[in-house]
């Protein structure tokens, strides 16, 4: 799709096409965005609501009603451990605040609600904004702005744009927009470019590791534009590294107290990122002081390797227990029967080889703007400018970690349709013989990309049986209906064994007296490995030591196709629950409702001495 750049000048620091083309960009975008959205609960009917967005809300209700800002223990969750959440404050902090605003003239509840449904909205404004001024400048400066290239590009990030909607209150959107954010502050690759980059990368690693990779990429590609001292590359870098060296432990220091600054902890932004963090940062200040006017390229290269090597060593030597992994509290056993069953957690391509071929399309659209997108940027690193590649390096990174797993779904379909208004216009300023060159050549590289992808989808020893139902998946199934809602408000004080649909149902809306145990997160594998133990396993004695701790077994009905087709152990616990057969030592218990209302929970006193 690139069209002969000797007759196109590309956008630096200022908006190229102009503030009028980039606010008609601006508003095509949005109103994309509300269509999209508005379709969505057309068809789809509800909310967008899911697990994450759920928890979140509890822990944000128990934040406004006065858990301490660095209390992440949640009430109402016993494994029988306490729950501490790995999710940042800096999530919760704009829902209560704007919360407590509301509050002096709305009942509370309501002012939350209102919060849930007006701030992801609200991020997307901002989110927008970032992304289509990373467009025009990605675009040629003297050429009009495709706004078929913005409105192709906001449909092609369909999924990223869905992580605003209204409700959807996790931290999915705020790490969109952290990276939207450092493609723009690449893009202007000045000093102001500089801080914004450093504040994204601290926003996005304090709201959750996923974007790490994308990070990593983007922060080599700003050391070696430096080594190889590419125009601006100086500045940038020292910029950069400062205000990392300022940003990462100032930051961490205000959401997570001084426990972030000490714990090792493996799946959150602690003692060892922002020490390797700042180390290698600070280092690179002084690296970049002291050979500020060096031009060697040999000299840089070893001072970064030596800041490299010494932070990696701090932090090995200091916290060796980094290298266990984000995963390490999760056993083998509940890894292989639970986490690893998560589609998410799987390659995208898993989707496509069990036959969900339209998946290929987003895939080949992506892989197609690599190209394009690569001769593109390589060509403007020839005459000095090598932001875009540093956009298109992450761009490459986020459809890599899809790859590997599907979690990362939004992430290259958004950094890579940054790209895509650029390239329609160089391809709508080119000739009409060379537009048909390289619509024949887009689509060639398209059903190339395609066929690869599917050939590897195929070849690749993937976990099919992962995106089936089987035995242990029933234990994760939601079977519970609305009008369980009395029922849980019904049920004792006491320590239950609960399925994670029933506990997050327990943390919405039952006493505070009754206390769940498992929740479909990694932190909950203690819980999920004792579920596993007293219902799944057919074992006395490791049932009778899982249920040790527990009052109560709760757990939704099943209907009865699934009951049919369960294939987990015949004789275990679990089986003969959902079949209605009795188990020795689980006594029914009645819940307290009007004989007239039925519900599908279905709750057992736990008679130690008869297990």
């Amino acid at each position: 799709m690139a069209a002969d750049e000797s007759s196109v000048t590309e956008g630096g620091a200022g908006i190229p096409a102009g503030k009028p083309a980039g606010l008609r960009a601006l508003a095509l975008f949005l109103l994309v965005a509300a269509v999209f959205m508005a379709l969505y609960v057309m068809i789809v009917g509800g909310n967008a609501v899911d697990v994450d967005d759920r928890l979140r809300a509890v822990q944000i209700h128990q934040l406004l009603q006065g858990k301490g800002w660095y209390d992440l223990t949640l009430s109402g969750i016993a494994m029988p451990e306490p729950y501490v959440s790995p999710w940042s404050r800096l999530v919760d902090a704009p829902y209560v605040a704007i919360a407590g605003l509301l509050s002096w003239a709305i009942p509370r509840e309501d002012a939350l609600h209102l919060a849930f449904l007006v701030f992801p909205p609200f991020l997307l404004l901002v989110f927008a904004a970032l992304a289509v001024a990373t467009m025009v400048r990605l675009a040629p400066q003297r050429l009009p702005l495709s706004l078929p290239g913005v409105l192709f590009a906001a449909l092609v990030m369909n999924r990223a744009l869905f992580e605003f909607m209204p409700l959807r209150i996790d931290h999915h959107g705020m790490q969109l927009l952290a990276l939207a954010a450092l493609a723009f502050g690449t893009m202007l690759w000045s000093s102001r470019g500089a801080m914004l980059m450093a504040g994204a990368v601290v926003l996005s690693v304090t709201v959750g590791l996923e974007g790490l990779p994308i990070i990593a990429v983007l922060w080599a590609g700003v050391a070696l534009a430096w080594v190889f001292h590419q125009p601006g590359a100086d500045r940038v870098f020292l910029t950069f590294s400062l205000s990392l060296t300022v940003l990462a432990p100032l930051v961490t220091l205000l959401v997570a107290g001084p426990r972030g600054l000490t714990t090792v902890e493996t799946d959150i932004f602690s003692a060892p990122y922002v020490t390797l963090f700042t180390v290698f940062a600070f280092l690179s200040v002084v690296a970049a002081k002291a050979m500020s006017a060096s031009r060697g390229v040999a000299g840089r290269l070893a001072a970064l390797a030596f800041a490299g090597v010494v932070s990696i060593a701090i932090v090995l030597s200091t916290m060796p227990a980094v290298l266990t992994g984000p995963f390490a509290m999760i056993d083998s056993v509940s890894r292989s029967l639970w986490l690893n069953r998560i589609p998410q957690e799987n390659s995208i391509l898993l989707l496509v080889a069990i036959g969900q071929w339209p998946r290929l399309i987003p895939l080949a659209i992506e892989a197609s703007l690599i190209v394009f997108a690569a001769a593109t940027c390589l060509s403007k690193v020839r005459s000095g400018r090598v932001a875009p590649l540093l956009v298109l390096a992450m761009g490459i990174a986020a459809f890599c970690c899809n790859l590997v797993a599907f979690r990362f779904l939004p992430f290259p379909a958004m950094l890579l349709s940054l790209f895509l208004p650029g390239l329609l216009t160089r391809l709508l300023a080119a000739t009409a013989g060379r537009r048909r060159q390289l619509a024949a050549a887009t689509l060639l590289t398209a059903t190339g990309s395609a066929g690869l992808l599917f050939a590897t989808a195929k070849l690749l020893p993937l976990d099919r049986s992962a995106m089936t139902l089987q035995g242990p998946d029933y234990l994760t199934l939601d079977t519970c209906s609305p009008a369980d809602k009395a029922a849980f408000a019904s049920l004792p004080a006491g320590r239950y064994l609960s399925t994670p649909p029933v506990s997050l149902k327990m943390l919405e809306g039952a006493p505070s007296g009754a206390v769940a145990s498992a929740l479909h997160f990694h932190r909950g594998a203690p819980a999920m490995r004792r579920l596993f133990d007293a219902l799944y396993f057919q074992e006395p004695a490791a049932r009778r030591a899982a249920l040790a701790p527990f009052d109560y077994v709760v757990l939704c009905a099943y209907p009865p196709a699934r009951i049919a087709a369960y294939e987990g152990p015949p004789s275990s616990a679990f089986a003969s629950l959902i079949a209605g057969r009795p188990v020795p030592g689980l006594e029914p218990v009645l819940l307290p409702l009007p004989a007239a209302q039925d519900t599908s929970l279905r709750l057992y006193r736990i008679d130690h001495d008869r297990l």
